[in-house]
């Protein structure tokens, strides 16, 4: 707080949270994501030493996305607020996880469906959250309901994403341009980067036959598929394939059945898909990773 100090406090404040949001977006989802705890002692703060004055724009932001979840939270509908979609996300994330309490709530198909007609970004950020609690469960003991409930909530973003390709940004190589996703290799560790192949094949070969019809079937689907597997291979082959720390080891959670069943999907996607749905460079690219793949 010691912008109140300056002339002009609420912009300082203003000016801070922009350039976090721009520079440091991990620092953005942990404001979203503890907000709730945060706030009373934030504002209690800022109106001591503020002589009352209005929360900072960018403060208030942060307060009424905090209010539209805990609304969606209780069956209450109100609009989305104005607000960037990655901090949108991140608070929606919270209330998914009960701010670890074990509490968290399943978000309903109607509000994920409503949601997509305007906020599809807001989507992607939400299942790149996700995917990052589903590569959580093979890194830390979480159990087979952790990993479940996961895959759960991914598949039910994924449902409502379908006819979208945007969501395949999150599963490129980190030299890749995201465009507007580009924050999420921002808020990334290069090891949760490394094993997003393996959250790929975890996810997608679970989805309903419908939907991972339609997937399988999207504009950059069998390029992402390809490189994806082929990381794949390349982390089994190393023995980096972490298995998920738990005494109760199912199918779904052995890197040996995840491999099969990413062959599969992968073979129905090419047998799906028109060779001219990959342009030249990514022919080209698929063809060099096809003929120096390991046996």
């Amino acid at each position: 707080m010691a912008s109140v100090s300056c002339d002009c406090a609420s912009g300082e404040v203003n000016k801070a949270m922009s350039l976090i949001s721009l520079q440091c977006p991990l620092l953005l989802v942990s404001a979203g994501h503890w907000w709730g705890r945060l706030s009373p002692v934030l504002v209690s703060l800022w109106h001591r030493l503020a002589d009352g004055q209005p929360l900072p724009q960018q403060l208030q932001v942060l307060a009424d996305c905090h209010l539209w979840v805990c609304s969606s939270k209780n069956g209450m509908s109100c609009p989305v607020p104005f607000a960037p979609p990655l901090l949108l996300a991140a608070c929606l994330h919270c209330v998914w996880e009960g701010q670890g309490s074990g509490k968290g709530i399943r978000t309903s198909p109607e509000m994920l469906g409503q949601l997509t007609e305007q906020h599809s970004q807001l989507l992607v950020f939400l299942l790149f959250l996700c995917v990052t609690d589903l590569l959580t469960t093979f890194l830390t003991p979480q159990g087979v309901k952790g990993l479940q409930r996961a895959q759960e909530r991914c598949k039910d973003i994924l449902t409502v994403l379908v006819d979208s390709a945007d969501w395949l940004l999150l599963f490129k190589s980190p030299s890749s341009e995201k465009g507007l996703y580009q924050p999420v290799a921002m808020v990334t560790s290069d090891e949760y980067t490394r094993l997003m192949p393996l959250a790929f094949y975890s996810l997608v070969p679970h989805l309903n036959s419908a939907v991972l019809e339609k997937t399988v079937k999207a504009p950059g689907f069998l390029h992402t598929a390809v490189l994806c597997y082929s990381s794949l291979i390349k982390l089994f082959m190393d023995g980096q394939t972490p298995c998920p720390v738990t005494e109760h080891l199912t199918d779904q959670m052995d890197p040996s059945y995840i491999l099969t069943r990413a062959q599969q999907v992968l073979l129905k996607t090419i047998y799906l898909t028109p060779p001219t749905s990959l342009s030249q460079h990514q022919l080209n690219q698929v063809t060099h990773l096809c003929t120096n793949h390991p046996e």
